[in-house]
Parts: C-alpha cells; structure tokens; sequence
C-alpha cells in the first residue's frame, strides 16, 4: 500500500506527487499533488512518505518535511479521493456528446457524435501549461442565448496542479492542429489565472488572496457572454499545533474581454468568503439549470455527515428541503424543481409510492463510498457501481454489483 518513501538520503527529494491510472493498455497521470510552493505566504515541502489506507484503497495519507526559518517542521495531509463518473459536454459548437479524459499535461477531446476513437488514442488534445486536477464545463442555463457559429466562446474552466486556473476556448479563428478527426476542432488555451494575485473583496474590507492548490469542486453557477459566475470549496491552511474542522465557500467573478490574439484579457474578483459548519464533501451545479429559473446562481452543497445545503449567488446557505442524506455520498445529483412539468409526468403518483418527499420541489439522489444509492432518506439500491439522471428520458438510471450486472432504471415521478 505505500507509494513512495523519500528517506533515503540517495533519493533526491521530491516536492510533488503523482498518481497514476492504469486502463486501455496505458498509464493515465490522473492528478498531481504539488508542495514546491514558492509564494510568500508559505514555504515548499517536501514528501517523505505516502500510504494508502488498508481499510480504504481512496484514501491517503502523505508525510511532509517542510523548514521555517531554519526548523523543520513535520507535517502531514489526508486526502481522500472519488472517482467521477464520466459526463458527456453535449452543447460544444462542433459535437453534441464531447467525451473528455485527463492525461497528466494533455486533456483529450472525442466527439462520440463524429467519431468512435477507441482510447488510449483521441480525436483531438489541448496541452497545457501543467497538469490537469480537474474539469469545470459550462451548463445549460435557463433561457440561454444560443451561440452563433464560429463565435469565440469559453467553454471550460481547467484547475491545474500548480494552482492556476485555465480557460480553454472554442470557436475564433485559429484553428487546433492537434486533431485526427476531419472538421473536428479541439478546445484551444484562451488564458490562464493566477488566483495568487487576486485581490479578495469580501464586502468593503480587504483580505488576504487565496492559496489556489486549497480550491476544489470549482463550479460555474452563472454566465453571460463575457463572465461567469463560479463557486468552489477551499480548505484553510491549518497552523502549528491548530487543525481547521471547517471548509470556506468561495464566490468568484471571471471576466474577460476579447482581443485580436487567440488569448482573451481576465479579471477575476473574489466577492464571496463564506465558512461552512464542518467539511464539505461536494458542490454541484443542479441538474435542471436548463429548465428551473431559480436553478440559475444556486448550487447543492453536501457536507461530511451528509446534511444538505443549498447556496444561492451573494452569500446566501440555507439548508435544502431534500433533508439529509442517511450516508454520506461522494456522488450527488439534484434536481432544483422535482415538480416542473419538464420533468414531473401528468398524471402525478400517491404520496406513499414516491421516494422523496412530495411536497418538496427538490430531489437529491447520492452514491456512498460503500456503493448504496439513496434518494433522499430512501434507500434504492444497496449495490450499485454508479448512476445518472436523465432529465429528458425523465428516469433515474444505475448499474448493480455482482458477477451479473443489471442496468436498472426508476422514473422520476416515483
């Protein structure tokens, strides 16, 4: 179960980790812990040991030697990891069903709607300036203004290990070379954001910019035509001998405006610094931004014991009408309004059949660590890999464990 360990004083030491990932007849570099920070605010570290859990194999525990002002300093993190189910980018101006996979530097793109490119290969790549820890697309939002044509267009927001930001573009006129597929063009780099020289304005009073390699789950919760509205979780920096309990919710403002060039001016505004009772486990967007008004600047936020919030654009938490989760669940999925007539059938059920409470408008489904489907404080499946809720198919749909998998499915309305 151990990864590395750096004590031998014949092994040059490192200041960053890499995990890597095994499918396809390929090692996958599928995310890279990095500690050579050379900001003011900290000094590097570097990593003596790493160990997996026994009892978790997503868990691990990294040992770190850090020095400050001539004393070193041990200190060691605990990460606990979860495998995102891949989703499918369908409004992209060149595909409908945009199958992406993280590759260390390299994020690769297949339109499953133009071409079966069986991996390891792919239909088209962005390189980037360091690798990619994870994937933030825009949503389909309530009474979106459709895009012309070849117009340029950011499409995804990519957090990198070193901390940065970058924010891949499509349509303008320079079109990717890194591609196989004939009238298939690959997002290209439109810019990248250095959060440690962002000014965070909470309010009227001024603070301290963030450490960028703290954020995670950065969600994009509005947009425009020139901004997006985002959110993410960012876990405080613990002191010498204090440990922080408690996860901040962290609004930000992405601007940018367009040039002549491939590369686009941003700003970036932090507006929002908000601390949560305990820590988080995820934020998500709700999975009916495209048909719930209200949906648009809200977020679904679930918490280590499961309990539920939601976040609504300008600092406002209030606790979800969905109630908690019995487990807590790595994998969560909401819907903002369960009763709008593009989702609910018309011929409603009687309230002892349903699974969730039907006079709440909102509905979340969840997979725990040890794969059992929830909705709400219902129980659907006691073994189940993963799931997915369609909202056009108007089901809930999961995949069963065993030397037999089914694929099960349940209607929303029920």
């Amino acid at each position: 179960s151990m990864v590395t360990s750096l004590t031998d004083n014949s092994i040059a030491p490192y200041g960053k980790l890499q995990l890597y990932h095994r499918s396809n007849y390929h090692w996958y570099l599928k995310t890279e812990l990095r500690y050579d920070d050379h900001s003011v605010q900290s000094s590097s570290a570097l990593v003596s040991r790493a160990i997996f859990s026994p009892e978790d194999p997503y868990k691990l525990t990294i040992a770190l030697r850090r020095q400050n002002s001539g004393d070193d300093i041990l200190e060691w993190r605990e990460y606990c990891f979860r495998w995102d189910s891949s989703n499918v980018y369908s409004h992209y101006q060149q595909s409908t069903a945009l199958a992406m996979s993280v590759d260390g530097k390299k994020l690769n793109f297949t339109p499953l709607d133009k071409a079966m490119v069986p991996p390891p290969m792919c239909a088209g790549f962005v390189e980037l300036p360091a690798p990619v820890v994870g994937i933030t697309s825009r949503p389909s939002f309530y009474h979106d203004s459709p895009s012309q044509e070849g117009e340029r267009k950011i499409e995804f927001l990519i957090t990198m290990s070193n901390g940065k930001i970058a924010l891949l573009q499509s349509g303008g006129k320079v079109k990717s070379a890194n591609t196989m597929v004939h009238g298939f063009s690959p997002p290209s780099l439109a810019a990248t954001i250095d959060l440690e020289t962002v000014t965070c304005l909470v309010g009227e009073r001024e603070t301290a910019s963030l450490q960028a390699t703290c954020l995670r789950d950065l969600t994009i919760i509005d947009a425009d035509g020139d901004s997006y509205t985002a959110v993410a979780l960012y876990s405080p920096q613990a002191s010498q001998n204090q440990h922080h309990n408690f996860d901040n919710l962290v609004e930000m403002k992405i601007s940018w405006r367009d040039s002549q060039s491939e590369q686009v001016d941003v700003d970036v505004t932090i507006t929002e610094l908000l601390q949560l009772e305990s820590r988080a486990l995820r934020i998500v967007n709700w999975e009916d931004t495209a048909y719930a008004p209200g949906a648009r600047g809200s977020a679904l936020i679930e918490l280590n014991d499961g309990m539920l919030l939601e976040y609504n654009q300008g600092g406002a938490i209030e606790a979800c009408e969905a109630g908690p989760i019995l487990e807590a669940c790595p994998s969560i999925a909401g819907i903002f309004d369960a009763h709008s007539n593009e989702i609910s059938a018309t011929a409603p059920i009687a309230d002892g059949e349903a699974c969730h409470d039907v006079h709440s408008k909102r509905l979340v489904v969840g997979l725990s660590s040890r794969y059992r489907l929830y909705c709400g404080e219902r129980l659907l499946s006691s073994a189940s890999s993963s799931f997915e809720v369609s909202l056009s198919h108007k089901f809930i749909t999961h995949v069963t464990i065993g030397s037999r998998p089914h694929l099960h499915f349940f209607p929303l309305e029920s």
